[in-house]
């Protein structure tokens, strides 16, 4: 689960929160600032993975699966947030009007007062409208990407996570910030954990279009790491 900023859609988490931005000031404009404040200081850092609901999709092949030569994994979402319990998840939104439909309500139905929209102080209730109008922008995208009928999962850095790397007998301890480096700078991730003592996530791998894997060696890669009842089957598309 990588730092949301960094992906390959430099808009991510910005475009929405412009629209949400802009429908705040249709309200309240004079609290443009306190909002652009408060999404700025109190919005915690997102860390994100994100899942299709199309499997065996060819442009999803050429795009995340070097040219159809990998695989997709298939997972059980419940038992994958039961596993990982600190992570949120919902269907990206890319409707404009949908996004704008739902600021709106949290906006409008937000109870002013004279304590409201303050730069210094703590007033709770207000952070937390604030905190919901950013989490709106974290499952938002453009138009242009709703062919990937995209699933996130996100969780946030804030100031009880483990920041420093630990390791126990060579395993990662749960929620450790681990770091990487991308085309995009310095990146924040953390492990998903897919697989606990009783219960797999793991569901279904379909082997690439243009992969040289075997059916038969996959199975036994997953049995040898205790991966049982997951089905592998090979794509419906065919190319080179």
């Amino acid at each position: 689960m990588s730092d949301l900023e960094k992906m390959n859609d430099p808009s991510e988490y910005n475009l929405g929160f412009d629209i949400i931005l802009s429908e705040f000031g249709e309200i309240y404009p004079e609290h443009i600032p306190w909002l652009k404040y408060r999404h700025t200081k109190h919005s915690n850092r997102v860390l994100s993975t994100s899942f299709t609901k199309q499997g065996d999709m060819l442009s999803q092949w050429r795009a995340y699966a070097s040219n159809g030569s990998g695989v997709s994994l298939g997972f059980d979402i419940e038992v994958l947030l039961d596993i990982n319990k600190y992570i949120q998840s919902d269907e990206i939104n890319y409707s404009k009007s949908f996004l704008i439909e739902k600021a709106r309500k949290l906006i409008t139905n937000h109870e002013v007062n004279e304590n409201s929209f303050v730069f210094k102080g703590f007033n709770t209730y207000d952070l937390n409208l604030a905190t919901e109008l950013s989490k709106l922008s974290i499952f938002y995208k453009s138009e242009f990407y709703r062919e990937e009928e995209e699933v996130r999962l996100v969780t946030y850095l804030n100031d009880n996570t483990v920041i420093h790397s630990k390791q126990t007998a060579n395993k990662i301890e749960d929620r450790e910030v681990q770091f990487r480096v991308s085309q995009y700078g310095l990146v924040p991730y953390m492990g998903l954990k897919f697989i606990d003592e009783n219960r797999n996530a793991l569901r279904e791998v379909i082997i690439g279009p243009n992969s040289a894997l075997a059916p038969n060696d996959i199975k036994l890669l997953l049995e040898c790491n205790h991966l049982t009842d997951v089905k592998v089957v090979s794509s419906n598309g065919n190319y080179r």
